[in-house]
């Protein structure tokens, strides 16, 4: 009976020694989990900083392409309207003109 005990207490001791050593062996995938998972989320974070620096890059040529549209169209209205004051002032200024002219010698 001595004998079994031992047994048992010897398979006790392995038993207690192999569940530190798994226990041991937890820690460090937890640990290397843990490094796994900060290095993924840094990785995953760049990822997004550069997506969303793509995506305003573009929403920001796009609004710079409208706005030069628009500037041109600005610019070709005000053309236009200056080349008709022109016209107008062109057509009136000999009837001004004859108007000062018998004004001044009445």
């Amino acid at each position: 009976m001595g004998e079994q005990v031992d047994k048992i207490i010897k398979a006790l001791t392995e038993l207690e020694s192999d569940l530190g050593s798994l226990h041991k062996d937890v820690e460090v995938m937890q640990h290397e989990l843990k490094s796994q998972t900060q290095t993924e989320i840094e990785t995953l974070t760049m990822k997004t900083k550069d997506m969303a620096n793509t995506e305003a890059q573009k929403m920001i040529s796009v609004a710079r392409d409208q706005a030069k549209l628009e500037s041109d169209k600005i610019i070709k209205d005000n053309e236009h309207n200056i080349v008709e004051l022109k016209n107008q002032i062109d057509d009136t200024i000999d009837g001004v003109v004859n108007h000062i002219v018998k004004l001044a010698l009445k």
